[in-house]
């Protein structure tokens, strides 16, 4: 499997044929000893939560703003929303985000009943609206429209059928999530009943369902000892045991204790992403000098 090593996001160059979109990222209150505590062992309970306030911060501004043309365009059908947890600090969170995205409040006793409410909430919003806001086709790298273009035959819709809708889910804890990758998952969910990006620390960063495979996808949600190195692999064998055709992202890392914070720094040092330049400078504000390794 691939580490993301921050290349260059050049576009992905077929043509993906999905209807409506949603992306959810899950996100908490930044309240010191609340988050990020094993950082915080090293950092301090109030650095900590300021480092996982930032990577918040540049995730809804990277992700809700424009920085690649082609990737704007091909990402047009996609919104997005915050999934919100305590809800009683959901108006303070507001305040100091903007951008294009909804809120919405967690629902569920751990991060698997969480998360399977979020993607049928997401899924009713969509049985909930127009059926002729549905007939379209990203648009390819170039910025062409998608039926001007030819089809690899193995994402051919049939004349009439509504293209597929589809959700997906991310952290707070990989800042290095690009529209390029929410863009690569799009692709695969265009091919696969699902799309996971897998974490260097045996769980992940990013899970993507097509909105007609989802009541084959309880198992993904259910018996799975979350925050352990068990999630991916167990994750994986419900989905095969289940005859989910899986898509893989590259590898990413979540930043939970300080060598993963350090490796992001030293990787931030070279990138030629510019969206990742502002992240390295706010941490190089938050956090005292580290030597490259």
């Amino acid at each position: 499997m691939t580490r993301d090593s921050f290349p260059d996001d050049a576009p992905t160059s077929d043509t993906v044929t999905l209807g409506r979109i949603r992306l959810g990222m899950f996100a908490k209150y930044w309240t010191p000893g609340n988050v990020k505590t094993r950082l915080a062992s090293d950092l301090g309970d109030d650095v900590a939560a300021n480092v996982y306030k930032t990577f918040f911060e540049h995730l809804c501004h990277s992700l809700g703003s424009r920085f690649r043309p082609s990737d704007q365009q091909s990402l047009a059908n996609l919104s997005r929303s915050i999934v919100f947890s305590p809800a009683t600090m959901l108006d303070q969170a507001m305040q100091s985000i903007g951008g294009p995205w909804d809120w919405t409040t967690q629902q569920g006793d751990d991060l698997g009943e969480r998360m399977r409410h979020w993607f049928y909430e997401a899924a009713d919003g969509f049985d909930s609206g127009d059926a002729a806001d549905r007939p379209f086709l990203l648009k390819d790298a170039s910025g062409a429209d998608g039926p001007d273009q030819a089809q690899p035959t193995d994402r051919s819709v049939p004349h009439g059928t509504p293209p597929s809708d589809a959700v997906l889910v991310i952290g707070s804890d990989c800042p290095t999530v690009s529209h390029h990758t929410i863009r690569k998952a799009i692709d695969h969910l265009g091919r696969n009943d699902l799309v996971i990006g897998p974490a260097s620390d045996g769980g992940y960063y990013l899970l993507g369902i097509r909105t007609e495979a989802l009541t084959r996808c309880d198992s993904l949600f259910a018996n799975i000892p979350w925050s352990s190195d068990k999630v991916l692999s167990l994750t994986l064998r419900n989905a095969n045991q289940n005859g989910l055709a899986i898509g893989m992202l590259e590898l990413k890392d979540d930043v939970d204790t300080i060598e993963d914070l350090n490796r992001l720094r030293d990787q931030l040092r070279t990138t030629k992403r510019t969206e990742l330049h502002g992240l390295r400078q706010r941490l190089d504000q938050l956090l005292p000098p580290h030597s490259p390794v």
